[in-house]
């Protein structure tokens, strides 16, 4: 059906009209059950429906948890100072040597195992790779 609208060239077509006329039909809403009961009144379903969507989207007010009594712990200035300097090669190889080669897959859907392969299979030093690595881990 499509495919003859479009071979037509013309939006203002015939077939395009009978088309929009019977998907109006298909998509009007004759009645709803109200109560248990159909109703077909025009005003009574608009009414219905619009009290409905109305009471679904309303604003309701916020439940908000007071913490000011809550002593939260707070990253001293050498801890600060430690998450944010680079990140050596040295200490990218121990992490993933540590890592259980069975953990689920990270953020781009490689295992443990699989890192852990291509780290041993790929020589780490080499000048290509360690900037590569260690850049990628930076800018987690």
């Amino acid at each position: 059906m499509r495919v003859e609208w479009l071979k037509s060239d013309d939006i203002n077509s015939k077939f395009y009209h009978s088309r929009l006329r019977w998907k109006r039909a298909q998509s009007e809403i004759v009645g709803l059950t109200i109560d248990g009961a159909w109703c077909e009144d025009p005003t009574s379903v608009k009414s219905y429906v619009k009290n409905f969507f109305e009471s679904r989207f309303e604003a309701r007010e916020k439940i908000r948890l007071n913490l000011d009594r809550v002593g939260f712990k707070s990253i001293t200035g050498e801890n600060n100072v430690n998450l944010c300097s680079n990140i050596f090669e040295a200490e990218i190889l121990e992490v993933v040597s540590q890592c259980a080669s069975t953990k689920c897959p990270g953020r781009d859907g490689y295992n443990s195992y699989f890192v852990k392969k291509m780290l041993a299979s790929v020589d780490c030093c080499s000048d290509l790779m360690k900037p590569t690595m260690c850049e990628e881990v930076q800018d987690l």
